[in-house]
């Protein structure tokens, strides 16, 4: 248990330093190439992102097959696997982007404003092949994470992210948005062959020696092809909530909505990371047998106890963090923000129930929740972006994330009854933070003129109203706890 928490320690702090370095890029790329030129680049990667369909959920597949031959000893069926996964995510990838490419390209004028429509389509080939090389290092992190490497993982990402703030501030200087997208394929390329190496060097596995095989092709099929039915699902998410955006209050708007999205998502991903490596750790516990209530309801703590209240943080974090990107305050950034917290401060306390399900090899209410996203997404999205406009349209978008953790934790509550259900503290730290967030947001939103003495009483209000309900929930005792046994020894 100490090995995964300080494993889930180093993919924290290695998403912490990648949300720095895209705030830190995204300043970059407004004030070099602008919002229009953001927008195409935007919604290319969301086109190209079509790629991971011909991942057939390989990646995580590999994670818990590799988990599991740590427990059996089977190294040989563990390269085999490997090997089996490369070359059919590769062959199936690509020939998926050889064919899409042309009805993207056919598509783009309808969803990119004439001003970027010439540079997304000179995108389109650079960006493909650098989504084709990433769902490749995907198979090879999925590898690190199942031989339990997360340390070796979290460093090769920070470290390839740095790597790529640099390249990218030096590229879009002097070509622009075509350097940054030469910058995103080197960095993909430099990440795959770094996971490749350390899946050798490190993992110790013999991957020169695997061989494709019909037998591991089936075991990765079989477990994939639920996953798959999510992936075919969630990758309709970004390109359909962005054509309505575009679609309904223009291509301005995209840019706005990508910023606050990744603003968001960045937090959301320091958790996710940290719960992620349950994926390998129930897989190893259902093979022995053993009961898995337990990595649930740390995960489970996590989620309420430091999660939820930095949700907050987030909607209060945006006012100064639209200051350094725009060089002024946005009201449209801020209120996408605030949105996007609920919708994935909903997602992030499913988190721990969506990997145990994982773990377990039981997908089937992973992929239904994830199609329950898309279809509310598609259909309500219209219609709210009918009746709002691009808000409306992130609102459907959030209320889909919603609904689709609430079924998919009871789900799972119903068919693991032994773990235990949401506890009183949960339930008050939640309610806690969305009456006080909602109150002190609505204050700043709609004062006659923003100030930032203002803004900070809001940030103190809000540190006072919280703290209680952090310090009685019961990850507070145990970090107290722990604390007190280090003093011991």
């Amino acid at each position: 248990m100490r090995r995964l928490r300080f494993s889930a320690l180093a993919t924290a702090a290695q998403v912490i330093v990648s949300s720095g370095v895209y705030f830190v890029l995204y300043r970059v790329l407004v004030s070099r190439i602008g919002l229009e030129m953001l927008v195409a680049w935007s919604f290319v990667s969301s086109m190209t992102a079509v790629a991971s369909i011909g991942g057939f959920g390989f990646a995580p597949a590999i994670t818990k097959f590799l988990a599991a031959s740590r427990v059996d000893g089977s190294s040989k069926d563990a390269a085999n696997l490997l090997r089996t996964a490369i070359i059919s995510v590769s062959v199936s990838s690509g020939i998926l982007l050889v064919v899409a490419v042309p009805i993207f390209y056919a598509a783009m004028p309808s969803v990119v404003g004439r001003g970027s429509l010439a540079a997304g389509r000179r995108l389109l080939p650079i960006m493909s092949i650098s989504a084709w090389i990433a769902l490749l290092g995907t198979v090879m992190q999925g590898a690190l994470d199942g031989l339990q490497h997360f340390v070796t993982r979290s460093v090769l990402n920070a470290g390839g992210l740095l790597m790529f703030l640099i390249a990218a501030a030096i590229a879009t200087a002097r070509w622009g948005v075509i350097g940054l997208a030469g910058a995103q394929l080197m960095y993909v390329t430099v990440m795959f062959i770094a996971g490749a190496a350390a899946v050798v060097v490190v993992g110790g596995m013999q991957l020169m020696r695997g061989t494709f095989s019909r037998v591991a092709l089936r075991r990765l099929a079989g477990y994939g092809a639920g996953l798959q039915a999510a992936n075919l699902a969630s990758a309709t998410f970004d390109p359909v909530t962005k054509a309505l955006i575009g679609h309904f209050a223009g291509p301005a708007t995209i840019a706005v909505y990508e910023m606050a999205a990744r603003y968001v998502t960045q937090l959301r991903s320091v958790f996710v990371g940290a719960v992620q490596v349950l994926v390998p750790s129930v897989a190893a516990a259902s093979l022995s047998g053993q009961p898995i209530n337990y990595f649930y309801r740390k995960a489970a703590d996590l989620s309420f106890g430091v999660a939820v209240p930095l949700y907050g943080v987030v909607v209060l974090g945006s006012f100064p963090l639209a200051a350094f990107w725009f060089g002024k305050q946005n009201s449209q950034f801020t209120l996408f923000a605030a949105l996007l917290a609920v919708g994935w401060c909903a997602s992030t306390i499913a988190a721990p129930a969506y990997f145990c399900f994982l773990g377990n090899g039981r997908l089937k209410w992973p992929a239904i929740t994830q199609w329950i996203i898309a279809i509310m997404n598609g259909l309500v999205g219209g219609l709210m972006g009918y009746l709002g406009g691009a808000y409306g349209v992130v609102l459907a978008w959030c209320g889909s994330l919603v609904i689709a953790s609430i079924v998919l934790i009871s789900k799972f509550h119903s068919e693991n009854p032994y773990v235990a259900t949401v506890s009183k503290a949960d339930t008050l730290i939640t309610i806690g933070v969305a009456l006080v967030t909602g109150t002190l947001l609505g204050g700043l939103m709609w004062a006659p003129q923003f100030s930032w003495f203002y803004w900070a009483a809001a940030c103190a209000t809000y540190v006072l109203c919280i703290t209680p309900y952090v310090l009685r929930h019961p990850l507070a005792g145990d970090l107290v706890a722990t604390f007190r046994r280090q003093a011991v020894m």
